[in-house]
């Protein structure tokens, strides 16, 4: 299928965070809660990220099953294969 499960962010999310980090740097705040700004902007990043890798991750995994079932469709009706009965000869 090709996924790429690195690929960055969407263009308005970087953007976004690039904005904000340049908001934090010179808006004059204090350097304590500038630390801590940083540190959730990076959780933040973090989170997103391990989100958008497990709804991957679930996308792919959902495809793969879907093309390794066993049924097929004949005449737009889902037919099943069953078992055939095995019968012991009696002698």
């Amino acid at each position: 299928m090709g996924y790429n499960v690195f690929t960055m962010f969407k263009p308005h999310t970087v953007l976004g965070l690039g904005l904000w980090l340049i908001l934090i740097s010179f808006l004059g705040v204090e350097s304590v809660w500038r630390i801590r700004l940083y540190i959730l902007t990076g959780i933040v990043l973090v989170a997103i990220y391990l989100f958008n890798l497990a709804k991957r991750t679930l996308l792919r995994l959902a495809s793969e099953q879907a093309q390794k079932a066993d049924t097929f469709v004949e005449n737009g009706e889902t037919v099943r294969e069953k078992p055939t009965p095995h019968h012991d000869a009696v002698s």
